[in-house]
């Protein structure tokens, strides 16, 4: 759907999403030249460029234009309209899975959402410094070890009482 020419369709479609889903800020469908082709938000930004928008979104759009079908990309913490979030962004590809025709940006309200675990193959020294930084709650990278994960979720659960 969100890969169609139904416009109209695409932005009902993500305005319900939005409505029904309290942690998300806003979410645009982008074109691979950088323009916002639908918005779920209250203010109408179609027609407008991601990064006029959002100029601190330039690498990582940048990475997301040539990216695999299922990658995700997520920014540094932004100011969003509704206080803190982050910005993930992930291709959407034509029927091959090999050319990305579009570009989803789905913009999380941190306020809301309690916890993020960044699950990661990356496992560079430095990595979960950066993840951490970038606003996730804690970090695992794969293979995961179960006695990690299970420390993890308590922390989480611990954390939310």
């Amino acid at each position: 759907m969100l890969e169609g020419s139904n416009l109209d369709a695409i932005i009902q479609y993500l305005t319900e999403v939005i409505e029904e889903t309290p942690y998300l800020d806003d979410i645009d469908i982008i074109d691979t030249d950088g323009i916002i082709v639908a918005s779920s938000g209250e203010q109408n930004e179609r027609g407008e460029h991601v990064l006029t928008q959002r100029p601190s979104l330039e690498s990582v759009f940048s990475a997301v234009t040539s990216a695999r079908q299922g990658e995700v990309f997520v920014s540094h913490v932004l100011d969003l309209d509704k206080g803190p979030g982050l910005a993930f962004l992930t291709p959407i590809t034509d029927e091959s899975n090999l050319v990305v025709v579009r570009i989803m940006l789905v913009e999380v309200n941190l306020d809301i959402v309690a916890s993020i675990v960044a699950l990661t193959a990356n496992a560079m020294k430095g990595d979960r410094d950066e993840y951490l930084a970038a606003g996730m709650t804690d970090y695992l990278s794969k293979p995961v070890d179960r006695d990690a994960l299970l420390d993890v979720l308590t922390k989480v659960a611990r954390a939310r009482r």
